[in-house]
């Protein structure tokens, strides 16, 4: 499959965050002769980056439909306003809409599945005029949804996903009435894409309040329908703009399933509803119902039965996320993040992954391999990238095992990757447990030639207390931190507390999680020496990284 790539301002980024497909990609900045050289390229898809565009993306979306009749590539668009700009993208010729930022695993799934978008954008995105719709979203209605419910449900088993916004009575309050009517707008597009994107038969609706509907039709799998749940928290997860402000909401999800021909919209209804009131009064932040009132959180004990044959088949992928220089804006290190690729479910991002571990006790395991699979990979790393440094996340677990210390650096030694250009990461609550054994390990590991980094720093202890006591080279923001420096200035105080912490115990400062140009200004002002985000990159694989750092050298 070939691929073209219009971006005046990131094509090179995304040429080489789409390297992974090992397709013919070629990118253009110019919308001049662009259908012309989409033709010669022979592309089955193009990229139109309208996030970063004005009003000539409607212009060169509108072209390129014309230019290729039926049967032509499919024009896959990035967006970054509300939903009437993305409906006029729509109706301009897109035949999927990509709501930017988003993840490298949400670009390549656009991409891989191409055209699929098409009748999903048609039935999901567009108003047909037979439905009831929302006025704020243009999402079904409540009404409409329970219509969807009881006619899908005669022939086939249908799933209901109730996301309940959390914070959102705060944010209502602070910026006014058309803030969080703004704010509901956006989480709609996120979501809406999302479900598209999964290919169920599917219905959006936003209900009553700051609640929205998602309804699959058909013989799915709890394990999918989880996964999708997981999808759109970290998706809402993602900062907000309202105005010069960045908001951060939250969500409680809920999940009940009808057989076929169970009927009843209002009897699913009721007992989603109660999974969301038990995630809202719970620890998890996702509840599943089954029709037979048996509960279970997040995970699926067939997820952890699954893991341990996972490792065999080599279905744990290790990709690298950057991480950038602030003075000179040059890669400088990547940190090691793992992915399920799981037969059945597709990718399971690190949170589940580690969960499923946690839960199953196969962490050790885990880490381990993860661990030995990354180091071998960097081993073996072209000439362009062997100056970077390599970061590798321990657990808590890990540094309590007696003679772990040990059993890492032969591991380390085995790969042959040096000592000096490895980065230790542990979170701050990982250390907590048993935070003397902790530092000794730490400090075993630093004595080797290693460095220690605290990571997720702000997401827990956040002390002096501790920090003093532990041997450490960097502390990393957690991305919260990272998006708070943004905000209120009593949101700055907080981040340049915790950087001045860190600063006055020689600590290094890297911020995770940075997705815009104001955050960078402000963390670089503050001082912290590095970043990574997707501002920069998302996790990349080995060949997108060396593009990328080739095209800053």
């Amino acid at each position: 499959m070939a691929v073209m790539v219009f971006s005046p301002e990131r094509r090179d980024e995304l040429c080489a965050r789409l390297a992974p497909l090992a397709a013919r990609i070629s990118g253009a900045r110019r919308a001049k002769g662009l259908a012309r050289r989409i033709s010669t390229l022979g592309a089955g898809v193009v990229l139109v980056d309208a996030a970063h565009m004005s009003g000539e993306a409607l212009q060169v979306v509108s072209g390129l439909a014309k230019a290729f009749a039926a049967g032509g590539p499919a024009i896959i668009v990035t967006y970054a306003a509300g939903r009437d700009d993305a409906l006029r993208l729509a109706e301009a010729g897109a035949t999927h809409l990509l709501p930017d930022p988003f993840t490298d695993a949400e670009l390549l799934a656009a991409i891989i599945t191409g055209r699929r978008f098409a009748r999903h954008l048609a039935h999901m995105a567009l108003p047909t005029g037979h439905e009831r719709r929302d006025r704020l979203t243009g999402l079904a209605d409540s009404a409409e949804l329970r219509r969807w419910i009881e006619r899908e449900n005669r022939t086939q088993p249908v799933w209901l996903t109730l996301v309940n916004i959390s914070r959102f009575d705060a944010v209502n309050e602070a910026f006014g009435h058309e803030a969080a009517d703004a704010l509901l707008r956006a989480a709609g597009s996120r979501i809406e894409p999302l479900v598209a994107e999964a290919g169920f038969i599917a219905l959006v609706a936003r209900l009553p309040g700051a609640e929205f509907g998602i309804a699959l039709a058909g013989e799915i799998t709890p394990e999918r329908v989880l996964i999708l749940a997981e999808a759109v928290v970290e998706r809402l997860g993602l900062p907000i703009s309202i105005g010069a402000e960045a908001v951060r909401l939250g969500c409680h999800v809920g999940i009940a399933q009808a057989n076929a021909g169970a009927g009843g919209s209002e009897a699913l209804l009721r007992r989603t509803a109660k999974a969301v009131a038990d995630a809202r009064s719970g620890i998890a932040t996702i509840k599943l119902m089954t029709p037979g009132e048996a509960e279970v959180t997040d995970l699926n004990a067939a997820l952890q039965a699954d893991l341990r044959a996972a490792l065999g088949r080599n279905e744990i992928e290790i990709l690298f996320q950057p991480q950038i220089s602030v003075s000179s804006g040059r890669i400088e290190g990547v940190e090691a993040l793992a992915r399920w690729r799981h037969p059945r479910h597709g990718q399971i991002g690190a949170k589940t992954l580690f969960l499923v571990a946690q839960q199953s006790d196969y962490l050790l395991e885990l880490s381990a391999h993860i661990q030995r699979q990354a180091l071998d990979i960097a081993s073996a790393w072209p000439a362009t990238l062997r100056r970077l440094r390599l970061s590798l996340n321990v657990t808590g677990q890990d540094v309590r095992q007696p003679r772990f210390a040990k059993r890492f650096l032969r591991r380390v030694e085995a790969s042959g990757f040096p000592k000096s250009r490895l980065t230790i990461e542990i979170t701050e609550s990982g250390l907590m447990d048993d935070l003397p054994a902790s530092a000794r390990t730490l400090a075993q590991l630093r004595a080797a030639g290693c460095r220690v980094a605290i990571d997720d720093f702000g997401t827990g202890y956040s002390s002096l207390a501790y920090l003093k006591d532990l041997p450490a080279d960097y502390l990393k923001l957690d991305q919260g931190l990272s998006a708070e420096i943004a905000g209120s200035e009593r949101d700055r105080v907080v981040v340049r507390g915790a950087i001045e912490m860190a600063r006055s115990l020689g600590l290094s400062v890297i911020a995770e999680g940075v997705e815009s140009e104001a955050q960078l200004r402000l963390l670089a002002r503050e001082g912290c020496s590095h970043y990574q985000g997707f501002l920069r990159a998302g996790a990349l694989n080995v060949a997108a990284l060396e593009a990328m750092v080739v095209s800053d050298a």
